[in-house]
């Protein structure tokens, strides 16, 4: 298994993958398990990865210059009762205060998300010990040294020792001032003997100075020398620095016998951050390769990858963005076909293309997420054999050829279980006599086939691409060539062979135009036939590609015109019914205020005081039902409501009453005086035909679909969306191409907060397909949306996956 997972390169992304931890934790989880054997394992820890993923784009990440220490040893040696000193207590508590920190920060996001709560168990907060950081931090300065309110004993033997110190230096200083010694001393600066204070005294002077000599410089030229009048200072120094250790050892002896009480809530922290740390770390990689979850399959042997590009690739050109990685669709299985024989020129990309396909093996079994497209699919395979490069060893006698088939020999044996097998060769039976190793060749995939493996193998040898068209259950590829450019375009054909292009390579670089006429002449006649035929088929591919691209294109831009058109149509729409609403706003306000001067007046007749202007109140009531009726007749004209009969109207159905501002449920129908009864709450209430409208929800037009369409259409299911027979086409749409992701976030919560505003049941983001970056990052937010019921892809015919439908919340 090693050897397969050196030859992929497995050990450079899993160093790239270890480089995303941040605690020593997550390092050692993914050393001890780098792959599952459980596919509910692999299920979660994907899901789980995606999840953290969100968060990290959400809400950010936690930065931190050094790993957490490793506190594993502390923590056994606490559960023995074991004693820790300075610099392990201060480890411990780096570790419960920052490991907390990252723990809360996720924690934190998740509560403002609604679609996570399987994150739960790995966010739990309650794994964090906080009565120990709390009693560390009483003891314990944030630079490690115990604190002088650690105990009165400790205050009072350090304040002794600071004036006992400012006592050394006044003597000191009085010395050095006295100019009998300054000619002695050979320098002004006080040094530390065996934690004493000495001068350098010049040698020719150590017997004119008294006190107790500690050693003499190399040359001999110097002599450190305690004068006598710092001897009894030196020693009460001591005293007290002796006396400070014992205080400072008991406390850390004191802290060592309460974190053993709690040794069992640091083990608990520290499994906790390992779990979380790996997750996090493959969340990280995911960002850093553009990647995705991928669905397992586990009935059938397939691969079923969209957009494939080899993961080293894709980190080598976040170092170089002038490069960039041709990403491919990579397709076996889906069709019965379990063999694939690859073909092409040298350096067309073909070992890259095995080891992809190898690495991304191994990454689903480590619950990693591939540098694919959305939809990807791939079985998880319990056994990957691989042979690519060079093997020969001098050391075992072995050549190229012999090295190749011993490895062979492995694959084949009775004991090898190939039954959900990856088998990946590069350069099948090459080193041999071509003939023979195409006959070899031959033999080994039939066996692998029978064996139900599925296999990709790379050659140049053409009579394998004439046996994989002819042989059920196998197909042939080829990497692209240009041969005008003489460069490969790193682009798979699958179920076109490739061509070795070796004389075309030749003529263009310019070999002897005999030479090339000979070789020609060379080939047999069936050769050249089918080396010609397959350069034709490349060129036609290519051209053929061309074009589907520029028609693409085309497409694209026409449809971004119309829907650029259609939003601004509906923006105007939408701001007619804004200004409409203001407008009946603005007029039942006055209508209100004259209402309420006609109630002062009435009171006022009432009273004897004015005569109450009957006229004027007809006349203000009929102007009142002819304002509302304009108003009505205006909505009616740009669509916004549709003038009710009767025959429209069914029991049961909620319709709103301009006149009394109320919806309810129509429970009866009177044709003959073309009147409703409602019920509105515990209210019932009969109101006239003509004054009813239908709720501005249930009014957004909905394209109708021919019944035949409407059977055949298939339920979807995009991102927590839920399934749906009927989906949307919303009049409202937001359109972000081309947009930053920040600027286009923005404007969509700006977006969704007026069509709620609004009362629109159903609108439509415009993103564009282009990388998948931005529409990923959308519908990231969208999920934890409170403005979101739910959402999914348009249909194809209005727009695919460039746009999303939005249900809005109620």
């Amino acid at each position: 298994m090693q050897d397969s997972l050196d030859l992929l390169e497995w050990p450079a992304l899993f160093e790239q993958l270890l480089q995303e931890c941040l605690t020593p934790y997550g390092i050692q989880q993914w050393e001890a398990q780098p792959f599952f054997a459980d596919t509910d394992a692999i299920i979660q820890h994907q899901q789980e990865v995606e999840g953290l993923k969100t968060l990290l784009i959400r809400h950010g990440d936690v930065i931190s210059d050094t790993l957490l220490p490793d506190i594993n040893p502390v923590v056994k040696r606490l559960a023995k009762e074991g004693f820790l000193n300075l610099q392990e207590i201060r480890a411990t508590m780096r570790v419960v205060d920052l490991g907390g920190r990252l723990i809360r920060h996720f924690a934190r996001g998740l509560r403002s998300e609604n679609q996570l709560d399987y994150l739960s168990d790995l966010l739990n907060e309650s794994v964090i010990p906080d009565d120990v950081l709390d009693y560390l931090q009483n003891l314990v300065e944030s630079d490690g040294n115990i604190k002088d309110s650690a105990s009165p004993e400790l205050f009072s033997l350090r304040q002794k020792l600071r004036h006992q110190k400012q006592a050394m230096q006044q003597k000191i200083q009085h010395f050095l001032q006295n100019p009998d010694f300054a000619q002695a001393l050979q320098s002004a600066i006080v040094t530390e003997r065996d934690g004493r204070s000495v001068f350098p005294v010049k040698a020719e002077y150590k017997n004119k100075l008294p006190g107790v000599i500690h050693g003499a410089s190399a040359t001999g030229s110097t002599v450190y020398i305690e004068p006598q009048i710092l001897v009894t200072l030196n020693n009460a120094l001591q005293g007290l620095q002796a006396d400070l250790q014992k205080e400072i050892e008991r406390i850390l002896k004191q802290i060592s016998l309460y974190l053993h009480g709690h040794w069992e809530a640091l083990e608990a922290l520290v499994s906790a951050l390992g779990r979380l740390d790996r997750r996090l770390a493959a969340a990280r990689l995911s960002r850093l390769l553009n990647a995705n979850p991928v669905t397992l399959i586990q009935s059938e042997q397939l691969i079923d990858l969209k957009q494939a590009r080899h993961p080293l690739l894709v980190l080598q050109t976040r170092k170089d963005p002038l490069k960039s990685v041709v990403a491919n669709d990579i397709q076996l299985g889906l069709t019965g076909d379990r063999t694939m024989v690859v073909t092409g020129p040298n350096t067309g990309g073909k070992t890259v293309l095995l080891k992809t396909v190898g690495l991304f093996a191994c990454m689903l079994r480590a619950g990693l997420h591939l540098p694919v497209g959305e939809q990807s699919r791939m079985s998880l395979f319990t056994n990957v054999l691989v042979d690519i490069g060079d093997q020969q060893s001098i050391a075992q006698s072995l050549s190229t050829f012999s090295a190749h088939i011993q490895r062979l020999k492995s694959f084949l044996a009775d004991e090898t279980d190939l039954r959900y097998g990856l088998v990946l060769i590069d350069e099948i039976a090459a080193g041999t006599d071509p003939a023979e190793g195409a006959a070899l060749a031959k033999a080994v995939l039939d066996e692998l086939y029978q064996k139900g493996a599925l296999t990709i193998v790379t050659t140049h040898l053409g009579e394998l691409k004439l046996d994989a068209h002819q042989h059920t259950g196998f197909v042939n590829a080829s990497v692209e060539f240009d041969a005008e450019t003489l460069s490969p375009t790193y682009r798979l054909m699958i179920g076109v062979p490739g061509a070795s292009n070796a004389i075309t390579i030749a003529e263009k670089l310019g070999l002897k135009e005999s030479v090339i006429r000979r070789a020609r002449a060379g080939l047999s006649a069936p050769a050249r036939e089918s080396s010609e035929l397959l350069q034709e088929l490349e060129t036609r591919n290519r051209q053929l590609e061309e074009e589907l691209q520029r028609a693409r294109s085309y497409r694209l831009e026409a449809q971004e015109t119309y829907e650029k058109l259609e939003f601004e149509r509906q923006k105007l729409e939408a701001d007619k019914r804004q200004t409409l609403k203001q407008f009946q706003t603005s007029l039942k306000s006055r209508i209100h205020d004259l209402e309420n001067q006609l109630k002062e007046m009435r009171k006022a007749a009432l009273q004897g005081q004015v005569k109450y202007p009957e006229k004027m109140a007809g006349k203000l009531k009929a102007m009142g039902k002819k304002a509302d009726e304009a108003f009505f007749e205006s909505r009616e004209s740009i669509g916004d409501v549709v003038r009710l009969k009767v025959s429209d109207l069914k029991l049961g159905e909620t319709v709103t009453s301009r006149q009394l501002e109320v919806t309810g449920e129509i429970i009866a129908i009177d044709s003959g005086s073309k009147e409703v009864t409602l019920q509105v709450g515990i209210l019932r209430m009969t109101v006239p035909v003509s004054d009813l409208e239908r709720p501005y929800k249930s009014r957004l037009p909905q394209k109708q679909q021919p019944k035949a369409k409407h059977l055949e259409r298939k339920k979807r299911v995009d991102e927590g969306a839920s399934v749906l027979d009927e989906p949307l086409d919303p009049s409202l749409s937001c359109d972000v191409r081309g947009q930053r992701a920040d600027d286009a976030l923005l404007q969509v919560e700006k977006f969704l907060d007026e069509a709620m505003m609004a009362g629109y049941q159903a609108v439509a983001i415009v993103h564009g397909q282009g990388t998948g970056a931005l529409k990923k990052q959308i519908r990231q937010y969208l999920s934890g949306s409170s403005y979101v019921k739910r959402y999914y892809p348009a249909q194809a015919t209005q727009g695919g996956d460039g746009k999303t439908i939005i249900e809005l919340a109620s």
